[in-house]
Order: C-alpha cells, then structure tokens, then sequence
C-alpha cells in the first residue's frame, strides 16, 4: 500500500554503505578491535589524512572499508573516529545509514567467530546512532547469542531499544495505530461471539414465546434453523458483522439480563466514536511524505539528504503558507553552515507569523554565528518576550553574554540558571557536546552546530500534522468499509444512538409483559402467566413441584425427572467444557457470570489477533526497529497461555461450586 508508513530505518541513501560493503563480500574482516573507549563526549581528532573543513562520510567510509580489507587495524580504529567527527561538527544526531551498515559488519564478523570485533563494531553503531532502536536490540540480541550470563545487560539494552522505539514519532504512531486496529478487531470479534453466545442462550426462549404468541404447534428447533437461516442470508448478502450483531441483539434484548444489557450498550455507545477512533487510526498509518513529517523528522535526527531537501522544497513551493515546512529549511540550512538560506527561510517565517520565538531565536543564532551580536542580542529578545520559559533562549544569551567583549557575568549567569531550571536535561545533553578549547581554536562548523542551542520542531506539532492528513478520509473509509460491511462511515454514529434508543425502549418490555425463562434445573423455556410476587421464580411448574415443594407428585414420577434433569445437565456440562476449551470465557458467560467471562474472553482473543497479526494490519515497527520477531511472538504467546490458563481454572472450580 502506497500510503503506508514507510520507516526512514532502511530508505534513506542507505545505497551507497550496502554498495560499499559488497567490496568486501569475498573477503574476510581481520580483527581491528580495541579497548571499547569510556562515556567521553569530547570531540575526537581528526585523522592526520584529512582536516574537519574537508571531511565527507563517503569519503571516509571507503577509507574504512579499504583499511579493514588490508588488514590495517589502527587506520580503521581511526577512520571510525573521524566518522565520528564528521558526526560531530555537522551536528548529527544520528547517521543511521553508516551503523546499519556496521551492523551489517558485525554479523559476518561473527558469524567468523570474531565476537569481540563483532560486538566492538556494534558499540561504534550505537555511538553514531544513540537514538535509533535497531542499534539496540543488535546489542542485545549479540549478547544473548554469546554471552546469556549477562542477562542484566541484555535487559538494558532491550529496554534502551524499547524507549527509543517509543520516543520516535513514526514509529510511535504506527504502534498507537496498529493498537488500536488491533483493539478495535478484538472487540468486534468479542461482541460478536458475546452476541453468538446469547443467542445460543436466549433463542430456544424466544422459540417458545413466539409458539405460545401465535398458537403454532411448531417444535422449538424450527425457530432456531429459521434464526440460523436468517444468519445465513445476512452473510450471503455481504453485509459483515455489525449487521449480525445488531440483528441479534435487537431480536433476543427482551431476555437479556442486566448485565448483558450492558455490555451490549457499550458496544453501542462505542461505535458512536468509531469513526473518529478508525479515522485518527488511519491518518497515522498514512505515509508521511504527503505531509513532509518524515523528512522534517530527518532534517532533526539525521545528516543532509539531497532527497530530503528537495521534497521539502517542493512541498514549500506548492504549500507556500507552510510555516513548518519553511522553518525545517532553515534549520537544514543552518545545519550545512549555509547561512544565508537559512536566513532567508526564518525571516520568510516571521514574516508570516511575527510571534514564531522559534525562528526569532534560530535566527539569532545565524547573527551570532557571523559574530553579529547586536543583531543576535536583539532577535533572542524577542524570541524572550514572547516565550520567556524558553529554555534554548536564556542558553543563548547566557552564551552571547560571554561572548560579547564587554561581557557582563552575571546577566550571563543569571541565564544560566533559568536555562537550567526550565530544562536541566536538555541543556546537559547540549553541554556535554561543547566544543573543546578557547573560542579562537573554534572551528566554523563549532560555531554553526556546538556553541548555542536552535529550535527544533515539537513532538506535538509533528503528531498534529499526522492526525490532520487530508488523505485520512479515503483510508479510515476503506479500513471501515472492510470491517464494517453494509453501514457507511457517515451514519455510523447516529444508527448507534438509534439502536441504544430502541435497545432502552425493548428493555421496558420486560417490566411490563412475561416473557419465557430457562429453568434453572432442566432448562427448558417455561412461561408465567403474571408478574406475581409469588410466580418470580426460575423453575418450570414439574420442576417447581419435585425440587422444590416435594409433594403431590408420584415418585416415580419424581424418579424419572430427576434422572431425566442429570442427563440432560450433564450432556449441557460436556459441551459447555468441549467450547470452553476452544473459546475461553464462553461457559463462563453462559452461565451467567457475564463480566468475568466477557473479560477473559476480550483477553484471550487479543493475543489471539496480536498473535495473528504479529507484523501488523499495514505495517508494523517493532520488526523493522529490529525487535527480534520470535521474541515479539513469545510475549503474545505467552500472555495467551496465562490468559487461557486462569479462564479455565476459574471455569472449573465455578462448574464444581455448582
């Protein structure tokens, strides 16, 4: 499907790495591996070979490749760490294309029985990608094949894997969306089999009223094959689930209890918000290249990608009032050190809104750069006025403060702690990346990407702009027409609200008419003429007289009853055991225990759909995260095995207190 999310983990100039690693296909990888360095964020030094101005990743990544082809261990050690320096002054947060690739590496390194290079490499990929889960779980997975002991460790790992996961939005919201799918099936299967059950449970009443009502003497069995033909029609016509669950509920809700009622109300009162549940599912598994986030993602996590720039510009070009779009081509600009477009693109910004602190405070930060620091005193100002909690801000004129020859330390430290108290994570993070040295020994790209703090685009507004597609529509209604066959998305809603109005009106039946119960020792429909204080009982008249009054009735008569009643109940109890066993929760509600059953019957058949739909309805993360698929299915697995486990427990001890 075109507009499914397509995750930025295998797409984005991943060619040139896997190209560059087929040089190697015919050749072992020595060993080159060192000590694994400490937790120092300080730069590293360029290689004598090249100077950080004219350092270029393709460049230096075939300097890697031809140093691990010729054995030179030391060269290779260094070219890793120039990687890394280019990494540093451009001011990547990742370069994801480079670790996949040193995954890559590692593997055959040790699937050669190399471990320690194998995992060494590993650790140089979460180095050049802290923030891509995949690194993570490779880590992970390495250490469970060669070192389980480590068990701690591997549990690190995985959960690090599993909070990056989470924190990417892409990623977050195909999760969100494929819940909520996955939700949103499990309980129209529940509702649906809750509705089977009842039926089951309420026809052969409804059978008998409708004997009684037109005097036919016709056996109960003809209305239930008149019911299951009726079922029949509906499937043949095509009309889905939600026809049948309706059909059932409204034909048998005379003769539901309380608590069934209930839970058929919710049902109801769910599908009222279901087509905005199925259209925010939707418009996140929608492909986020119709609205540029993924490449706004990309302009804040990874390095320049021709690509990326020209879909952005393209998207400007033909969205002109597209303040998000316009403001990631100034951070991309300033990010390359081309300061001049970015300047132009934060000025095109405020220009449209005069009150965007972000592109004050980025733009600032161009000035400062160009050692402007009038004009960079003045756009941080305002960018303060406007949004005074702005952490980035007060870092900023902390920094300008010192910069400045008449620098004032005190303003500079009272920015300081602001900037500290608003966000002590962010500016840590930020300050532990500082560049090394005196300000004269500042590079340009220091100056560009180490020395103040840019605006990135929020979480918030990057959920919003995939909440907000305008190709939502056309999914959500296709998802909807799939699992909701017969009622169109539009008047979803108000036939909900119709068929609570009309289940309340039926419901008021039962307080004024008699209508057949199933007594509760043969279970035969019986039918009370009046509603009686002394006739509210849940026995037929022969039932009533042997169980219990006790008398008036021949005892053989008593006798053949009761032998009749145990055969019966005990044939009930074998085929209420041989479905339970397939379906856990159906005996359960049969007998009456409706919310513990429809509880372990929801849970049971949610692991079932997980299980079933393991990589997801449209695409699915956590096997492209690199989440190993056999340990997603065993969680599912596992949880299945508890949930069927504790229902059938329950469902036993139940049978024998009764």
């Amino acid at each position: 499907m075109e507009n499914c999310v397509q995750f930025r983990l295998f797409s984005k100039n991943i060619a040139v790495p896997i190209i560059l690693l087929a040089v190697l296909i015919f050749s072992p990888f020595p060993a080159f591996a060192q000590d694994v360095p400490s937790g120092d964020t300080t730069p590293p030094e360029s290689p004598s070979f090249d100077t950080a101005s004219t350092l270029n990743y393709e460049d230096v990544w075939l300097q890697f490749m031809s140093a691990i082809k010729a054995n030179n261990k030391e060269k290779a050690k260094k070219v890793l760490e120039s990687l890394h320096t280019i990494q540093y002054r451009k001011g990547d947060n990742n370069i994801p294309t480079y670790s996949y690739a040193l995954l890559q590496i590692s593997k055959d390194l040790e699937n050669n029985g190399d471990t320690t290079n194998a995992e060494y490499i590993i650790l140089k990929a979460i180095e050049f990608s802290p923030d891509k889960p995949i690194v993570y779980f490779a880590m992970a997975n390495h250490l469970w094949h060669n070192s389980p002991t480590k068990i701690f460790t591997i549990i690190n790992y995985y959960a690090q894997g599993i909070g990056h996961s989470l924190a990417d939005t892409a990623i977050f919201t195909t999760l969100i969306a494929n819940l909520l799918l996955m939700v949103l099936i499990t309980l129209l299967v529940s509702f649906t089999l809750f509705s089977l059950i009842l039926a089951v449970k309420y026809i052969p009443l409804a059978a008998n009223d409708l004997k009684v009502f037109f005097d036919w003497d016709i056996p109960v069995w003809f209305f239930i094959l008149f019911n299951l033909f009726l079922l029949v029609v509906f499937a043949s016509l095509d009309l889905g689930v939600i026809w049948l669950i309706i059909f059932l509920n409204i034909a048998l809700f005379v003769y539901y209890s309380k608590t069934e009622r209930y839970i058929a109300a919710a049902f109801y009162i769910l599908l009222v918000f279901s087509p905005v549940l199925v259209n925010n599912t939707a418009t996140m598994m929608l492909s986020s290249h119709q609205q540029s986030v993924d490449e706004m993602i990309s302009v804040i996590e990874d390095p320049y990608s021709e690509r990326v720039e020209k879909e952005l510009v393209v998207w400007s070009i033909t969205n002109p009032d597209d303040i998000d779009v316009i403001f990631t081509l100034g951070l991309l600009n300033k990010k390359l050190g081309h300061l001049s477009d970015a300047e132009k693109y934060y000025l095109e910004v405020i220009s449209l809104d005069g009150n965007h602190y972000q592109a004050l405070n980025n733009l600032g930060n161009i000035y400062f750069i160009l050692r402007n620091y009038d004009m960079a005193e003045k756009y941080y100002l305002r960018a303060l006025d406007i949004h005074p909690d702005s952490a980035e801000v007060n870092f900023n004129l902390y920094t300008l403060n010192l910069m400045k020859d008449d620098f004032d330390i005190y303003k500079a430290e009272e920015y300081r702690v602001r900037a500290d108290e608003l966000a002590p994570q962010r500016i840590s993070d930020f300050t532990d990346k500082e560049p090394v040295g005196s300000k004269e020994t500042y590079t340009y790209m220091d100056r560009v990407n180490r020395i103040v703090m840019d605006h990135y685009i929020s979480e918030s507004i990057l959920l919003g702009r995939i909440l907000s597609s305008p190709d939502a529509k056309k999914l959500s209604s296709s998802i909807w027409s799939d699992l909701m066959k017969g009622i169109s998305f539009r008047l979803t809603s108000g036939l909900s609200i119709l068929i609570l109005a009309l289940s309340f009106l039926i419901a008021t039946f039962k307080t004024r008419y008699v209508f057949s119960k199933a007594c509760k020792y043969c279970g035969e429909p019986f039918l009370l003429k009046s509603l009686t204080h002394m006739d509210k009982r849940d026995s037929c008249n022969r039932c009533f007289s042997v169980f219990i009054r006790r008398e008036g009735v021949d005892p053989k008569t008593k006798a053949d009853l009761r032998m009749k009643v145990e055969r019966k109940n005990s044939i009930v109890k074998i085929i209420l055991r041989i479905v339970n066993l397939v379906l856990p929760g159906f005996g359960t509600i049969y007998r009456g225990d409706t919310i513990k059953g429809f509880i372990f019957m929801l849970l049971y058949l949610f692991t079932v759909v997980n299980i079933l739909y393991l990589d997801g309805i449209v695409v699915y993360p956590t096997h492209a995260t690199g989440f190993p698929f056999i340990h997603n299915f065993f969680i599912f697995f596992v949880l299945l095995i508890i949930v069927y486990i504790i229902s059938q427990r329950d469902f036993f001890i139940s049978e024998r207190s009764t």
